[in-house]
């Protein structure tokens, strides 16, 4: 299964667990906390680093990382169920679109994106948009929760976050405003 780009792939090694396959570089990263036979990989077309394995039953959502202090590696975001019978086309900004058993097409955002849509969030639901965020490593996302709620905790796990992916720009950024 290939990325639009066909720069990056998802294939089943000789134990049958699927693999993220990097060829420029030749980085093959087994795939965690996957469940179930998979069936489809989809890429998000808006973020190469996003893809998602259906297994028939869930959306297991994925997240690539190239730089990190640990090396490059593939995080497990969530799981979205899938609805019986349907068959996944391609997915765009977290909506994933699908074919049902009789034909009809279908959208279906998922719950590991719901909390990306939502805007100037106080709360329980800032939380949860400000930990998807960071999930999917969308440092400016989760800047944005931790600007509106203030609270010091956010802003530690946001520089802690650059840092480890090696954004090193960005976590300055983040010390300088609350230091």
């Amino acid at each position: 299964f290939l990325n639009a780009t066909g720069t990056r792939a998802v294939f089943l090694d000789e134990r049958s667990v699927p693999t993220f396959f990097n060829p420029v570089n030749d980085q093959a990263l087994e795939i965690p906390e996957f469940q179930g036979p998979p069936q489809q990989v989809l890429w998000d077309a808006a973020d190469p680093n996003i893809f998602v394995i259906a297994n028939g039953t869930d959306y297991q959502v994925y997240t690539y990382a190239s730089t990190t202090i640990n090396g490059p590696m593939i995080e497990a975001v969530g799981t979205h169920p899938q609805a019986p019978g349907a068959h996944p086309i391609m997915m765009l900004h977290g909506v994933v679109a699908f074919q049902l058993p009789g034909g009809k097409m279908q959208n279906e955002l998922l719950s590991t994106h719901a909390a990306l849509r939502e805007t100037h969030v106080s709360g329980e639901r800032g939380r949860e948009r400000f930990v998807r965020a960071l999930n999917m490593n969308r440092l400016q996302d989760a800047w944005e929760v931790a600007a509106h709620a203030q609270i010091p905790e956010m802003w530690e796990q946001l520089a802690h976050r650059a840092m480890t992916h090696m954004e090193i720009e960005f976590a300055i950024r983040v010390y300088r405003f609350v230091g």
